[in-house]
């Protein structure tokens, strides 16, 4: 694989991690909203399920942020 054709797949995989770190964002606000509306108090399972989500937005930012650095060294080394 060439390098160009290794930066080209590292950017489309960085933009389907935006995309999924954008969708879990909205559900996370969404449940969160939804709770505030029905005045539901959060329970164990609640609490864990909105830990879980937390934790796979973090893991996306940390692999963009990754992809990121990655795609601008290759950028700024070929020049």
């Amino acid at each position: 694989m060439t390098n160009l054709t290794h930066i080209l797949q590292k950017q489309k995989t960085t933009e389907m991690e935006i995309k999924k770190y954008r969708r879990l964002q909205e559900q996370r606000f969404e449940l969160l909203q939804l709770r505030d509306e029905l005045q539901i108090k959060p329970d164990a399972e609640d609490m864990k399920f909105l830990q879980s989500l937390n934790e796979s937005i973090a893991n996306i930012e940390q692999r963009i942020a990754s992809a990121k650095r990655t795609l601008s060294i290759r950028r700024t080394g070929k020049r």
